[in-house]
């Protein structure tokens, strides 16, 4: 395991040191050993800190499979809702055809939803986002999915609206209260370590310790789809209960479902191999799951390669004003599971 843990290092190292990434944390758990390393700084700017194993990082899209599927799998569990549960039934509000969109559809983003969300007209407040949502009319295609943030962000409202509490709130109660999990919707960067990610156009500053997505910043919260923030080791923490089954507060067999193919490249909220937005040109075993996140953050669990992977970066930091380099965490994150697979034997 040190020689796996010396060899990530190094692969981390060598995309901060060439300044393509500014900071880096990440933590591996392969055959009930861990491994774990940094790089880089929290922002390029004189404010900027070394990244350490306890930085935190805006986990983007990571908030899908860690707070939304474990909110609907726990309303599963409970019995308040099944897959079959429509949108109408729990947003009375919502028009059709969108209300007939149903919480298995939205977990696999096969509903016919955008991507992005509608232009929201000033003052961009919660009622004006969510009345743009309601107004999307879908177009589904039957067994084919389309990756849709407003799908899950619909997920989580309907979460709210089931348990009339805020989406966060609700599930570090039930979820990450029983097995000991830490994540935030925010970090205060004069208190704790947080990597900072773009400037923002609208807030006219370096975003730092809120969500960077600004449907989330609008909200004041985190939502389905974005606004958690999370370490490495928490991460890690979070994929090893799945890759054990251990503590989860739901069943064997809801976890199990939740990881199966159901389309292409798609589980219930999870990646899958070949889904599009997965880590591509990698040989991942069959039963691989995990996810990635737009700031440049990743986890992925292999239950038969007993291996849990998580690399935090804040890629969305550029060293100069305007597009991440997409090919940079494309290539890093390739190189380092890749190296996470030899090391683990597979």
């Amino acid at each position: 395991m040190a020689m796996l843990s010396e060899n990530l290092q190094t692969i981390v190292s060598r995309y901060t040191e060439d300044l393509r990434i500014a900071g880096a944390s990440f933590a591996v758990r392969c055959h009930d050993e861990t491994a774990g390393g940094f790089s880089g700084v929290t922002r390029w700017d004189g404010a900027g800190q070394p990244v350490t194993l306890d930085t935190w990082f805006d986990l983007a899209s990571l908030t899908k499979v860690i707070l939304t599927v474990p909110a609907v799998l726990t309303l599963v569990q409970d019995q308040v809702w099944t897959l079959e549960t429509r949108l109408g039934d729990v947003l009375r509000q919502a028009p059709d055809p969108l209300a007939d969109v149903t919480v298995k559809q939205l977990l696999t983003h096969s509903a016919g939803l955008p991507s992005g969300f509608p232009e929201i007209q000033p003052p961009g407040e919660e009622a004006d986002i969510r009345r743009s949502i309601l107004g999307i009319v879908p177009s589904p295609c039957p067994g084919e999915s389309r990756y849709s943030d407003v799908g899950m962000f619909l997920l989580g409202w309907m979460c709210e609206a089931t348990t009339r509490r805020p989406l966060f709130d609700w599930v570090n109660e039930r979820v990450f209260g029983v097995l000991g999990l830490d994540f935030r919707t925010g970090v205060d960067p004069q208190r704790d370590l947080v990597a900072a990610t773009r400037v923002c156009p609208v807030r006219q500053r370096v975003v730092q310790g809120e969500a960077q997505n600004l449907v989330t910043y609008r909200l004041g919260r985190a939502a389905g789809h974005a606004g958690l923030f999370g370490t490495a080791a928490g991460v890690l923490q979070y994929g090893r209960s799945w890759l054990d089954r251990a503590g989860l507060p739901w069943s064997t067999k809801l976890s199990d479902l939740a990881v199966e193919t159901w389309l292409p490249g798609r589980g219930l909220g999870w990646m899958r191999p070949g889904c599009p937005q997965f880590i591509a040109s990698v040989a991942w075993p069959e039963d691989t799951f995990g996810h990635t996140g737009y700031t440049g953050t990743a986890l992925v669990i292999s239950p038969s390669a007993r291996l849990v992977g998580v690399c935090l970066t804040n890629r969305t930091h550029a060293l100069t004003v305007g597009q991440p380099d997409d090919q940079a965490i494309r290539t890093l994150r390739q190189a380092f599971y890749g190296e996470v697979l030899r090391g683990c034997g597979q």
